[in-house]
């Protein structure tokens, strides 16, 4: 997909558009005592940058599944004029979790065709998971497959060196019949099988980033901890440390490289503001 004739969003301004975003979120949870955390690479920016990893451009937060459908409902009650949130309640929207997005803002992805592209916030639900490894080992395979549907069914493009092009091409015209949407919501309804409440493990399981990796002691989620983050104070899980480990190792070193090798994602201000 070819880029916007304007102006690029350079990072600090994302990030300045993320906290804005943040802010607003906390207030809706905190109005309604809503639990949240904050995750993945916002979490490692929190406890070791007291911020943004500086080359990341969206924010990832997860909560319990029953908080992820009360914080969704809220969200679209609350109508705020910036901001708007996606989840599979829409029909338009095409990805397994929700995400809310600054609608001043637009983005173009090189390789896929996601919809409602902006500067956004990733709300990632948080399901039950076996106390067998072997079975989460299983169920993550066998959703890695899924996933491979699903993106075919969103491919525009193709990264350079991409292996079995004609496979995934072929794969695609039967994905794209049956629509990204209806893939998603097949994912999600998987995912909910499993019951946070009486689960002894958890994670994320409508994402395939991590694999087994994602299950979580659920006594690491227990409460809140709020740590320093741009200048205010967020909330991560009480066992953050355990967490971050069982997914990056030694999280609180630098990598060599301090960049995205996977930034495929450009941001512009719709009606060209900003230029």
């Amino acid at each position: 997909m070819k880029p916007l004739n304007r102006r690029e969003l350079q990072i600090g301004e994302i990030h300045e558009i993320l906290y804005a975003m943040l802010q607003y979120l906390d207030e809706v949870c905190r109005e309604n005592h809503i639990t949240y955390f904050l995750s993945g690479g916002t979490a490692i920016g929190a406890i070791r940058e007291k911020g943004f990893i500086p080359w990341d451009d969206d924010l990832d937060i997860m909560l319990p599944r029953g908080e992820y459908d009360r914080l969704i409902r809220c969200l679209e009650e609350r109508n705020h004029p910036a901001y708007k949130v996606y989840s599979l309640r829409d029909s338009t929207w095409n990805r397994p979790y929700s995400c809310l997005v600054d609608e001043t803002t637009e983005g173009r992805h090189e390789l896929v065709n996601y919809s409602h592209i902006g500067v956004t916030m990733d709300i990632l639900p948080m399901d039950g998971l076996p106390d067998s490894f072997e079975k989460v080992k299983r169920y993550y395979r066998i959703l890695r497959l899924k996933y491979a549907f699903y993106y075919s069914s969103i491919k525009e493009d193709y990264a350079e060196g991409e292996k079995l092009l004609w496979a995934k091409k072929l794969m695609g015209v039967l994905a794209r019949r049956i629509g990204a949407h209806r893939i998603s919501e097949h994912i999600d309804r998987c995912a909910r099988k499993m019951d946070y409440a009486t689960a002894n493990y958890v994670g994320c399981s409508v994402l395939i980033h991590f694999m087994e990796k994602e299950r979580f002691d659920k006594d690491w989620f227990k409460s809140q901890e709020y740590v320093a983050f741009n200048g205010g104070a967020f909330p991560v899980m009480n066992g953050y440390d355990e967490y971050l480990r069982a997914l990056y190792g030694n999280y609180m070193k630098r990598p060599e490289t301090e960049s995205d090798p996977d930034h495929h994602t450009h941001y512009y201000r719709k009606n060209g503001k900003g230029d």
